[in-house]
């Protein structure tokens, strides 16, 4: 019966789950089927091309994924997308309310035991239990797998730098980006949330929260954590997404469940601030691990393409160089030179080779030797520039520049003839080594007068005389932020050959590393390096079938290994990420709050009527918390930019010192630093002091070491308006002004130069271009360590406001319930408070103030009710006592009439026994047997009458007790009278324990007596026919609380006990176990003994025995209680 009973409500549980998720999976199909429509037809993409405001949005340039069927094709796409997953969870929260409901009504929220023998046949509960968690666990894990891969798409198919450390909020895009996975996330625990619900109803689970207190609880969570991790590993999920952060998903879903206001009926209270901000924290929590993961894929992802580029020798930055140097024989006319045609002096065209480097990216190239040749229409060399660690002798570059040109020509003409070649050819080094060629024709008036021959050959070291090159003169990707801090090296033979980027630090191959990369050709590892965390790759391109390539000396092979070494992104990076998307989220709640309090407006709501102290403590802190993390936000970031342009300015100085202080070296007698600069070469001083310079003539700009920012009009011609000011009005020597270049921001320098009157005559500008990427990397990682610091106090703000809410809430909502009670008429005693300050004083009041209530409630109570019965006594002894003393009357005046009666008829009528009537009379008065039974008859009136009037007389005692005459007597010589009393009507053996010498009290003697009396009476009858009694009165006395004397009165038997349904009973007029008896004795002993101060009670044990105790106040004081027989 019931196993079948089980089942039919497990069938009924699917079934009311069925239909609301048949009406929603409707609604869903629906739904994607219109988000299928717009993407077919390119809503609203369409509408935002060109110019219009949010076509960046549908760019694919920036962010282009075919992931879910090109749902993210573009940023606004992803968008739309998200905003349709939130509708269908809000859509889902709605339609599952009706489970929520009712698997509340079923499920204990009070942590109860669930009675094991209620269901024998059932499946039992652990295993329902288990069977929920598992089926909520596995939709869990697909919701966050279909995030995680929503969250790596989007960063490894994007073009976007999410985390570049460029200020506290990122670009439009990337929070557009943000705010969709934010509302991903938020859709994702509200399905997980409601599937929690599901999981119940499927299942016929009643009791889930025994899952906190009872032991198959906790069984039932390790074997669905047993299923899921089957589950995962089985499917090979753990490659995909971390188990950990799935099970902060799991769990979050059922906290939200439980406690989380997802109710129909509680939207409210997800409109306030103090819903929306902690709720935003957690999910940008929740998606910041999730988000990582992609970026960290991202960054393996780089890194395996910069070992390959590395590898195959690719590197964009050369063949820009090299394109840059090529573009320059136009712009400073080689070929309108006529004396090409001619054999000249080499020395100029070694001047005219390196003035064609002058200022360009080439020059930076450190981690490659340069040379740049120029050669005749016949191509014999004419003269050169090389930048080389290796120097040759004139003849020996001729020959090799003669060979190369052989080779390059021959390939130019197989190109076609046309343009400009840039190729990669294999070195002199060995096959493993490229060289890059860049080659074009010098033409003059369309006659081919020359050639110019570009050559970068890589250098294991970086060449110390390579100049940093500005990065604004790059193309976009060359210096990103997400490469520039990679390490590239290459090792041969295990010894260090070349590298690109930061120090690598090893010159040598670690020697584990290189024996495990003989058996793999990957290994990927971390390392620590100075307190920072590294990622390196480890790369054996020459690994053929598993087996190594192994150094031969004698036939010249070499073993490769490519190394590549990025910096882990630390503790303070991480929070300045997540901060930066918590913001994001912020903003995205700004608009959900004001229309939360828009709509709360219009239904009443605002002004609330009634506002909890805990919300109000919770806002307060919000607010204040908020105002707090703002102000130290923009102060933190005022004290950043401020020691960010000291940390500048004061480099600056110091270069510009050492300008002019190079100036002075070379100056003659009386000779000033401006009249050196005129006659100085200004490239040759840029490059004995390693800084890009610029010259400024009164505010014109007359000279520049980068003539490409002048072109390119990335330097103004004309000094700043600051600098001026500062320069030529102010007075002063040297300033700083920053300046920029469309979103590029840089710091220049500026110093005067003064002629013999004290005026500046010219102005030295050092722009910081190419020391602005370490500049700004300095900026940001301050920056991540100030909004990290900040994502914290954010935190500690939040934890502190919810602990000190609930620390100041707690104690009064105790007193509220308390005050509740009270006014329902129950005095209960609230729970002392944890605290020691003015609400545990508060709380203590309260129950001082309780106990006293309740006191004065049970003697209000107890004084109406034997007011009550002391009326209805007395109308009952009145209404009795009248019939009685004429029914008495009556009986006795009839007894003696008959018996006076038959006197005389016995007397007159002795002899005359003829006579009917004497006859008829003798036959009544005269029979004995009918005289007995008279007498016997009468007499019982007589009894009962008098038992009656004594009923009445102690309802009239009970209901005016006599006036007490009291007076100090000794305790124990009542005790005794009562028992010498007692023994002698019922022959009864009575123990007495009293205390030796006299125990003074202020009674009335007689009034005590009688209860003694009665109590004794009552401990006789406690005892049934079958036991020996045993009956002890005692006497002591003890000290009260207050220190005062108490004596106190003991009567004990060993009878049967007085049942629990009894005890409150006791005390209660005309109450009486017994079948004779009134049931006031023992009221009249109670009212007695509390108009003498004192109290009366009893303790009991069924089968053992009751003891009666009496309490009243010594007369005077007393020794502690000394016990004698």
């Amino acid at each position: 019966g019931s196993g079948s009973s089980s089942g039919s409500s497990s069938s009924s549980g699917a079934s009311n789950a069925g239909r609301p998720l048949a009406r929603f999976a409707l609604f869903a199909f629906v739904m994607v089927v219109v988000r299928f429509l717009l993407l077919w037809t390119g809503i609203p993409g369409r509408w935002q091309t060109g110019k219009a405001p949010l076509s960046p949005l549908f760019d694919p340039r920036h962010f282009a994924s075919d992931f879910g069927w090109g749902m993210m094709q573009s940023t606004g796409d992803l968008l739309v997308t998200s905003l349709c997953l939130v509708v269908l969870a809000m859509v889902f929260v709605r339609v599952t309310e009706l489970l929520r409901r009712k698997a509340l009504d079923h499920v204990s929220i009070l942590w109860q035991r669930t009675d094991r023998n209620s269901e024998p046949n059932a499946v039992p509960m652990s295993m329902r239990l288990s069977a929920a968690l598992f089926m909520q666990g596995v939709v869990t894990i697909g919701l966050v797998l279909i995030l995680s891969e929503a969250a790596r798409r989007s960063v490894l198919d994007s073009t976007l730098d999410y985390f570049e450390r460029s200020g506290l909020l990122p670009g439009p895009l990337v929070i557009t980006i943000f705010t969709a996975l934010l509302l991903w996330t938020f859709a994702v625990i509200f399905f997980s949330s409601r599937s929690v619900w599901i999981s119940i109803e499927l299942v016929g689970l009643n009791r889930f929260t025994t899952i906190f207190r009872l032991p198959m609880g906790i069984s039932a969570v390790a074997a669905a954590s047993v299923l899921l991790s089957v589950f995962f590993v089985l499917f090979g999920l753990h490659e995909q997404i971390e188990a950990p952060l799935v099970a902060i998903f799991i769990l979050t879903s059922w906290m939200v469940a439980v406690y989380s206001p997802l109710g129909s009926d509680r939207v409210s209270d997800w409109l306030h601030l103090r819903s929306i901000v902690p709720s935003i924290v957690l999910v940008s929590v929740l998606l910041y691990p999730v988000f990582e993961n992609g970026m960290t894929a991202e960054r393996q992802l780089m890194m395996r393409a910069a070992a390959e580029s590395f590898q195959e020798d690719v590197d964009a930055r050369i063949e820009f160089a090299i394109g840059q140097v090529l573009n320059r024989a136009d712009e400073i006319e080689i070929a309108s030179d006529p004396r090409l045609a001619v054999t000249v002096d080499a020395v100029y065209f070694d001047s005219v080779a390196r003035l064609v480097t002058q200022g360009e990216l080439i020059d930076a190239l450190g981690s490659h030797d340069i040379t740049i040749t120029i050669f005749d229409s016949t191509g014999h060399p004419l003269g050169r520039s090389v930048e080389t660690g290796r120097p040759r002798s004139r003849a020996d570059s001729d020959t090799a520049d003669l060979d190369a040109f052989d080779l390059i020509f021959s390939m130019y003409v197989a190109a076609g003839d046309r343009g400009r070649l840039i190729e990669r050819m294999t070195g002199d080094q060995g096959s493993d080594q490229f060289t890059f060629v860049g080659f074009r024709p010098i033409v003059n008036n369309d006659v081919r007068t020359g050639w110019l021959m570009v050559r970068a050959i890589p250098e294991a070291n970086l060449r110390a005389s390579a100049r940093a090159f500005p990065r604004v003169l790059t193309p976009a990707g060359f210096y990103g932020n997400r490469m520039v801090d990679i390490s590239v090296v290459e090792y041969q033979n295990g010894v260090l050959s070349k590298r690109i980027g930061p120090t690598f630090g090893q010159t040598i191959l670690d020697f584990e590393i290189d024996s495990a990369l003989n058996q793999t050709p990957v290994i990927w590892r971390t390392s620590t390096i100075r307190g920072q965390e590294h990622i390196e790759l480890y790369v054996r391109p020459d690994l053929i079938d598993g087996k190594s390539l192994r150094a031969d000396p004698f036939l010249g092979s070499k073993v490769r290994t490519i190394a590549v070494r990025r910096p882990e992104a630390g503790i303070f990076d991480h929070l300045y990420y997540m901060l930066r998307i918590t913001l994001v989220g912020l903003m995205l709640g700004l608009p959900v709050y004001l229309i939360g309090i828009w709509w709360r407006i219009s239904r009443g709501l605002l002004p609330a009527r009634r506002v909890r102290f805990r919300d109000k403590v919770l806002n307060a802190f919000f607010v204040a918390g908020t105002l707090t993390i703002a102000a130290t936000g923009v102060v933190g970031m005022q004290l950043l930019t401020n020691e960010n342009n000291r940390a500048v300015e004061a480099p600056l100085r110091q270069h510009l010192e050492r300008v002019e202080a190079t100036l002075l070296s070379d100056a003659g007698n009386e000779e000033l630093p401006y009249q050196v600069l005129e006659r100085s070469n200004l490239d040759s001083l840029s490059a004995r002091v390693g800084l890009d310079l610029n010259v400024y003539k009164l505010a014109e700009l007359e000279r520049s070491s980068r003539p490409q920012l002048v072109r390119e009009r990335l330097i103004s011609a004309r000094i700043p308006i600051e600098a001026y000011e500062a320069l030529f009005f102010d007075g002063f020597r040297d300033v700083t002004v920053n300046q920029s270049l469309g979103s590029y921001e840089f710091t220049a320098g500026y110093r005067a130069l003064l002629d013999e009157s004290g005026d500046p005559r010219y102005v030295l500008s050092l722009p910081t271009l190419p020391e602005q990427q370490q500049i700004e990397e300095d900026r940001a990682r301050t920056m991540a360590y100030l909004f990290g610091a900040l994502l914290v106090l954010v935190f500690v703000v939040m934890v502190t406001a919810v602990l000190l809410a609930n620390t100041l809430a707690r104690p009064i909502a105790v007193l509220r319930a308390g005050l509740e009670a009270v006014s329902e008429g129950r005095f209960e005693r609230i729970g002392p408070a944890d605290s020691r300050d003015e609400i545990a004083d508060l709380v203590n009041t309260f129950n001082t103030m309780q106990s006293q209530l309740e006191d004065s409630q049970t003697l209000l109570a107890n004084q109406e009710r034997d007011l009550a019965w002391q009326e209805m006594a007395r109308q009952v002894a009145h209404e009795i006592r009248n019939p009685l003393t004429p029914m008495k009357l009556a009986v006795q005046y009839l007894r003696r009439e008959f018996f006076k009666i038959r006197q005389d008829d016995s007397s007159e009528n002795s002899g005359d026994e003829t006579s009917p009537a004497s006859s008829t009379t003798g036959r009544m008065f005269g029979n004995d047997q009918f005289a007995e039974r008279f007498k016997r008859t009468t007499e019982t009136l007589v009894e009962q009458i008098d038992a009656l009037a004594n009923i009445a007389d102690e309802f009239s005692s009970f209901g005016r007790l006599p006036e007490q005459t009291r007076s100090d007597t000794d305790l124990n010589e009542i005790v005794l009278a009562a028992v010498s009393l007692m023994r002698n009507e019922s022959r009864a053996v009575i123990e007495t324990n009293l205390t030796i010498g006299p125990l003074m009290v202020h009674v009335d003697v007689e009034a005590i007596r009688r209860i003694l009396i009665n109590l004794l009476k009552n401990a006789f009858q406690a005892i049934d026919n079958e036991h020996v009694g045993d009956i002890r009165v005692e006497t002591e006395t003890k000290l009260s609380e207050d220190g005062s004397c108490v004596a106190i009165a003991r009567v004990i038997d060993n009878g049967h006990g007085i049942p629990r349904p009894l005890w409150t009973k006791i005390f209660v007029p005309s109450f009486s176990t017994k079948t004779s008896g009134t049931g006031l004795g023992l009221a009249i002993a109670r009212k007695t003994i509390e108009d003498h101060g004192g109290e009366i009670g009893f303790d009991t044990e069924q089968g053992t025995g009751t003891t009666f105790w009496i309490r009243l106040m010594c007369a005077s004081p007393a020794d502690d209680p000394v016990k004698g027989q």
